[in-house]
Formats: structure tokens, sequence, C-alpha cells
């Protein structure tokens, strides 16, 4: 890895895994936009039909105290987002070396992963997804919430 590369990777990680994103979205086919506005949608990418999906990307580190990925939501982005089979968050866990996992999560599996986890806390402010990383293998933590969505279901495979 490259110090230009490293440095992206620490000062905007939200960017990077948007390029990122988008070369994944090129090996399957689509050809990718950024909005000029960020108003909820990252990118959009149009297949060879010329069908749009829509994305919005969530990027996070590993926190190593507890090997897990804490991605904020607000409730007002969730309502605000575009709903529809081709309407997508996509969560970024960075792993060492540069490398990202991608889990596009259809918006309708994102509602209920929100309102499942979101449902017994205090404290609505502080509102996130957490993703738990373990022996090469992601779940949904709190481990309620994991029995019904399972996430590794939506990881991108690059074939």
């Amino acid at each position: 890895m490259n110090v230009d590369k490293k440095q992206l990777i620490i000062r905007n990680p939200d960017y990077y895994s948007e390029l990122e994103f988008a070369r994944r979205l090129k090996l399957k086919g689509q050809e990718s936009y950024f909005p000029f506005k960020d108003r909820g949608i990252d990118i959009v990418g149009i297949n060879k039909k010329g069908c749009p999906f829509f994305y919005q990307l969530k990027a996070r580190n590993i926190n190593r105290q507890y090997n897990s990925y804490w991605f904020p939501v607000k409730l007002k982005k969730l309502i605000e987002f575009p709903r529809g089979k081709n309407c997508y968050w996509v969560f970024c866990a960075f792993k060492d070396k540069g490398k990202i996992d991608f889990f596009q999560v259809p918006i309708s599996i994102v509602l209920k992963w929100y309102n499942e986890t979101i449902r017994t806390k205090k404290n609505k402010d502080e509102d996130h997804l957490q993703i738990d990383y373990k022996k090469g293998t992601y779940r949904i933590a709190p481990e309620r919430v994991a029995k019904k969505i399972n996430i590794m279901k939506y990881l991108l495979k690059l074939s």
C-alpha cells in the first residue's frame, strides 16, 4: 500500500470507500454516477439495461477493543432514502492493509435492522448499527437481531 492510499483511508474513509465501491460496480457491469450534492444517495449505478440503483454508503474502521464496526445511522436519513427493490445501504468494513468488505443491504432490511436494534435503547441520539467480526465471519449485534438477519447474506463477492 502506498502512502497516498493509506493517508486517504485514514483521513477520508467515506470518499475512499465510494471510489472502491464504484470499482466493484464496474466489475458487476454498472456505471457509477456521483450526485453533485449529498442528499442521502452517494452513488447511482446504472446497469446495461438502463435500470438505476441507489446506494448510500457508510464506512468504518474496526473498533479493535470490541472487534466491532459501529455505523452511525439517523432515522431521518432512513426515512428520506428512496424505497424500492434497487435501493441499498452499503456498509463498508475496513480491514487491514486497505481491504474493505462491502455489505449491500436492501433498504427494507436496514429499516428492520434499525427498528429491532433501536427499540430497546434508552438514548435515541446514539443510534448506530453494529456488526461484530470474529474469526473471519461477521454477525449483527445484538444477538436477538442476528437471529433474524444474517449479514453474511449481503456480503459482496467479486465473482
